[in-house]
C-alpha cells in the first residue's frame, strides 16, 4: 500500500502516467488546508499542486453518508464518473473527492459532468483537456 504503487481503478482512457493514491494524513490536510475546492451537492473536490510530478487522487467518503456499503458505492460512483468523464488526473496536482450524502444514491453519468467541471475550474491544465467544459 503506502501509497507509491499504481492504482488498480487506471483505465485505458486516463493520460499515460501512472495514478497513486493519496493515504498519509499530512498529505490531506495540506490539500484541504492550502488546496482550491470546488463544491457542489454530489461532491466536493479540492486540488493542489503537488512537487512530485505525479497525479494523485484519493476518494474520500465519511461516515455522515451512511455504514460501510453506502460509503464504499460512494466512492465507486465517483470512480466511475472519473473513468467516463475522460478528464484525467493532470500529473503534478493532488485532486481529493469528496463524496456527498446525496452521491450514493447517484448514477456515475450525473457525476461525471459535475466532477470534469470541478477539474477544468480547478486545474489548467485540465480545462484546455476538457475542450472548454468550464463554463458554469
Amino acid at each position: 500500500m503506502g501509497g507509491t504503487g499504481p492504482d488498480k481503478w487506471e483505465a485505458s482512457t486516463m493520460q499515460t502516467s501512472r495514478v497513486t493514491t493519496i493515504t498519509r494524513n499530512n498529505d490531506f490536510k495540506r490539500i484541504y488546508a492550502r488546496g482550491k475546492s470546488r463544491v457542489h451537492s454530489l461532491l466536493v473536490t479540492y486540488a493542489l499542486k503537488n512537487r512530485t510530478g505525479e497525479a494523485r487522487v484519493a476518494f474520500v467518503s465519511s461516515k455522515k453518508i451512511g455504514g460501510a456499503v453506502e460509503r464504499n458505492r460512494a466512492r465507486r460512483v465517483v470512480r466511475a464518473a472519473l473513468r467516463m468523464s475522460g478528464a484525467a488526473p493532470v500529473p503534478g496536482w493532488d485532486v481529493v473527492f469528496v463524496c456527498r450524502t446525496r452521491t450514493a444514491a447517484a448514477k456515475s453519468t450525473a457525476v461525471a459532468p459535475v466532477l470534469r467541471r470541478h477539474l477544468a475550474e480547478l486545474i489548467p491544465a485540465a480545462a484546455a483537456d476538457a475542450g472548454g467544459v468550464a463554463e458554469s
